[in-house]
């Protein structure tokens, strides 16, 4: 839980709490689909009391076998990786029951041996050497991106999601160029990332004009196996920088993208990241590797719910998952409605996913030439 005295905050964790989570039973309604989707939206916004506890649970039933499992969390105490552990652990805990081992251990990695980690890492050279690494980037000058010649004149933290499902077709595309030579790199995670990050970078360019390129993405700090199994809050966000030629193509900024994303992973460490590499950039993209199995042979398909809100200093944030392996990736639109029009938030996931199938089709052609809209948006 987190306190306040005299103006500063302080984290304790409870000797022990008392806390039944809710059934709630929507099977009965006309319309179960519906009915569950308000109760969710509803429930999302309410403001957690952070001096009683940092997250908030229920089982809903929609059908006579047919469940939803709603777990909601406060970003200060995990992240998305935390959740997919928290998810098996459940599982594992539910077999245990289902054959009677009542009394199995539940003990899990303790977020403090992560903590004492990070301080030991404090002081050490490469701890200092990325350190000088982020302040000499955030000393570089680094205007913000205005998007569409948009520049709002009061930033407010209301967005709005838009899920944009890749396409199972695009998908393999991606990731049978991501394993071709010159593209492949140390693992297919990181190249899918470099190649939605070069997407990105060149949407960034087409609707901005700014041949100065920044984004912030998490580092996920998990090092260990040990840390793979801890819940916790383990990310920080870094900033990527490019510089984009006129004549760019997909290619050559995917070359500078590279370079830069491993000199990224070289110098974000724990404990690196600081205020003044935050305010560098605007816009996020996150590329989340995070699954869910089944439980337990249960067929499940996990969502992410947007409460409708993010920091007010982002414009954009790009999610990206295939929390199912599904092999169809999932790209969310989380569009700062102080910057996008509702209008503009329609149009700017069709002028990204322009880019990528231009990417895929020919990765040697320059960006500038691609055209952004369709046939329909030029008519309007």
């Amino acid at each position: 839980v987190f306190t306040e005295q005299a103006g500063v905050p302080l984290q304790q964790v409870q000797p022990e709490m008392h806390y039944r989570p809710e059934l709630v039973d929507l099977s009965c309604e006309s319309d179960p689909a519906s009915a569950v989707e308000k109760w969710i939206l509803q429930r999302c916004r309410l403001n957690f009391d952070l001096g009683t506890r940092c997250f908030d649970s229920a089982l809903i039933r929609t059908g006579p076998a047919s469940f939803i499992w709603y777990l909601n969390q406060h970003h200060l105490t995990m992240d998305a990786w935390s959740t997919s552990v928290v998810y098996a652990k459940l599982a594992g805990i539910y077999a245990r029951l289902r054959t009677g081992a009542l009394q199995a251990d539940e003990t899990m990695p303790a977020y403090a041996d992560y903590l004492a980690y990070e301080r030991g890492l404090r002081g050490t050279q490469p701890h200092s050497s990325a350190t000088a690494y982020w302040q000499a980037l955030a000393a570089r000058p680094s205007p913000r991106v205005c998007l569409y010649g948009r520049k709002p004149a009061m930033r407010a933290n209301r967005s709005e999601r838009l899920e944009c499902p890749v396409g199972v077709e695009r998908s393999q595309a991606l990731r049978e160029l991501a394993q071709t030579p010159g593209i492949r790199t140390l693992s297919l995670d990181l190249s899918l990332f470099n190649l939605f990050a070069t997407v990105l970078f060149a949407y960034l360019w087409r609707v901005s004009g700014s041949t100065t390129q920044l984004i912030g993405t998490p580092a996920h700090n998990r090092s260990s196996l040990v840390f793979k199994e801890t819940v916790g809050l383990f990310i920080e966000l870094f900033p990527l920088r490019v510089e984009l030629d006129e004549a760019e193509s997909f290619r050559s900024l995917l070359g500078k993208v590279g370079t830069e994303s491993q000199a990224y992973l070289r110098n974000a460490l724990p404990g690196t990241s600081s205020a003044a590499g935050m305010r560098l950039f605007n816009v996020v993209m996150n590329y989340i590797h995070a699954s869910f199995e089944a439980f337990n042979g249960i067929p499940m398909q996990a969502k992410w719910i947007h409460t409708g809100n993010s920091d007010p200093e982002h414009d954009l944030r790009l999610q990206l998952h295939d929390f199912g392996d599904s092999g169809d990736i999932v790209a969310c639109f989380d569009f700062n409605c102080s910057t996008f029009s509702a209008e503009i938030r329609q149009r700017a996931a069709h002028h990204f996913l322009h880019l990528l199938d231009a990417c895929l089709a020919d990765p040697d052609q320059p960006i500038g030439q691609v055209n952004l809209t369709d046939d329909e948006e030029r008519a309007d």
